[in-house]
């Protein structure tokens, strides 16, 4: 059975989903257990992993209570992996930035996604995420929050990439 969302500020623990960046991409992984700051993961290949708990991002869950064999936990990470990626592809994040820009400088994730959802799911919160990590030109990430950009920081960064181009 899954809970509801949690805040980084709790616990990690075993059974817990989680994700992290890795050459600039987040991961996503299960908490197998968790030891003076070290966490142990599966990720959805069935591969282990160590790191840090700092290296973890700020979203994470649900978390699963009972045992899990290793087939199960990479499903559950390959069904999160999908359902963020469809929900992601729903997210209108130009919209967000233009009701947000004038009015917010930085704002966690969870801030943006009740903006546009009432109660969000962790899914939807961390598929936010990941629309709010892709528009590197109107967002910048500043764990825990996300920076909002001015129109004109926008409009330099895009006079920028075309020139680039």
């Amino acid at each position: 059975m899954a809970d509801k969302a949690l805040s980084h500020s709790n616990n990690i623990n075993a059974g817990t989903v989680v994700e992290f960046m890795q050459d600039n991409v987040s991961q996503i992984a299960w908490v197998m257990e968790e030891q003076g700051g070290k966490i142990r993961l599966m990720l959805p290949n069935r591969r282990e992993s160590s790191l840090s708990s700092a290296r973890l991002l700020p979203w994470c869950g649900p978390h699963y209570s009972g045992k899990k064999s290793k087939d199960e936990i990479a499903q559950l990470l390959l069904d999160h992996k999908e359902k963020r990626k469809s929900l992601q592809d729903s997210i209108d994040v130009l919209t967000l930035w233009e009701m947000t820009q004038s009015e917010v400088s930085q704002e966690s994730v969870s801030f943006f996604a009740e903006l546009m959802e009432s109660e969000p799911s962790v899914d939807y919160i961390v598929a936010f995420a990941h629309a709010l990590l892709e528009k590197k030109s109107h967002f910048k990430f500043q764990n825990p929050n996300f920076e909002v950009y001015t129109k004109e920081t926008v409009d330099n960064k895009l006079e920028a990439e075309e020139i680039a181009k």
